[in-house]
């Protein structure tokens, strides 16, 4: 009897530790979720900066380079118990010139913290976020707020003109897949019919006309989002509509190669380039 009165007692503490918050697994910490939303948006924008068609275009003061850029990106430092204010508003991130280092703070993790498990950022959170981070590198090199403005919302812009064009390895397919990471008829995608316009100003110029994109983007695929993975392939995820000339919830890039992977489970390859949209 006695042992048994023990065992329950234990059970009974057990309990308590758990209805304390005291398990340790980290569910219920902020930092956790937030530290998810960073990795995505970091990665996925040193990915962008590393394989726009014209980095020439990013008007980079002496110094710099986009790999630099990317790597300041990518080792953002975390400090989610650093609640920092400047003029008596909570910072989000902040940076230290001395050491060319980017802070994610407490105010950022509070943020993202109710973001649901497993859950990545969708295309306008991911954007607001990446622009964010490129306004807080640009002070790194003296740039003042106006300045830091105005340089990440023109990386940005310079991103909405970042085309991906992919030709998938099928013989007698006759449709390319044009995908528009941003704008320009939103964060879509959408297969076209191979003709001679687009071979003469998507594949041979290495860019395609504004008004030719703009057609060919008439009742996109959505994608719903777009993530970095561990091995720096980029995975877009589309939204599974019965309409979509494209039966594939996915397609993952690699050094050119595409890979899609359709709702059944079949597989098929592409050659996937980057081209600018040019007026």
């Amino acid at each position: 009897m006695k042992a048994i009165l023990v065992t329950i007692f234990a059970l009974m503490a057990t309990q308590t530790a758990f209805a304390d918050g005291q398990t340790g697994s980290g569910g219920g910490f902020a930092d956790r979720n937030g530290h998810a939303a960073l990795k995505q948006a970091k990665a996925h924008l040193a990915f962008q900066m590393r394989t726009f068609p014209k980095p020439q275009l990013f008007n980079i003061p002496t110094g710099w380079t986009v790999e630099k850029i990317s790597s300041v990106a990518e080792n953002i430092e975390e400090r989610p118990l650093d609640l920092r204010e400047r003029e008596g508003r909570p910072l989000v991130f902040d940076f230290n010139t001395s050491t060319e280092k980017i802070m994610a703070l407490g105010s950022f993790f509070q943020s993202y913290g109710s973001l649901p498990e497993g859950q990545l950022l969708a295309p306008a959170q991911l954007r607001d976020l990446e622009s964010k981070i490129l306004h807080e590198i640009s002070h790194l090199w003296g740039a003042d707020e106006a300045q830091a403005d105005v340089w990440s919302a023109g990386i940005l812009g310079l991103f909405d003109l970042d085309v991906l064009i992919c030709r998938p390895q099928i013989t007698d397919f006759d449709k390319l897949l044009l995908v528009s990471k941003w704008g320009l008829g939103g964060y879509a995608a959408r297969s076209v019919l191979v003709s001679p316009e687009i071979e003469e100003k998507g594949l041979r110029q290495k860019g395609i006309s504004s008004n030719l994109f703009k057609r060919s983007m008439a009742n996109p695929v959505k994608i719903i989002s777009s993530e970095i993975n561990d091995n720096g392939s980029m995975v877009i995820h589309f939204s599974d509509s019965p309409t979509s000339p494209w039966p594939s919830p996915t397609l993952t890039i690699k050094n050119g190669v595409g890979l899609f992977k359709a709702v059944d489970g079949e597989t098929w390859k592409a050659d996937c380039k980057n081209s600018l949209v040019m007026n």
